[in-house]
């Protein structure tokens, strides 16, 4: 397995986020993206989850990649921006909302 820290980042730190909590503000949350290799039924036999965690709160969001064709063929598989658009799109998760 591979994990790797994708983001760091700061929920509410412009004028357009009101609802942010001071919390949210001063608190980062962090993405890391989980790789396992060698899994056969997902795209290149690799499962792929990403995980956000909040200081304090734990995990607050989870996706993973779901198991079968991710829908490109031909040339969109060499295309960057269209694997990762049809990986996005192939995806099921949950987030925590505070209120």
């Amino acid at each position: 397995m591979e994990a790797t820290i994708i983001s760091t980042a700061y929920k509410g730190n412009t004028e357009y986020s009101p609802e942010a909590t001071d919390y949210d503000k001063n608190n980062p949350v962090v993405l890391v993206r989980y790789k396992v290799y060698g899994i056969s039924g997902y795209f290149k036999d690799t499962y792929i989850e990403e995980r956000k965690f909040l200081t304090g709160r734990g995990m607050v969001g989870f996706i993973n990649l779901m198991p079968g064709d991710i829908g490109l063929s031909g040339k969109d598989l060499e295309d960057n921006f269209k694997i990762e658009e049809a990986l996005i799109n192939h995806m099921f998760g949950y987030f925590l909302a505070i209120e």
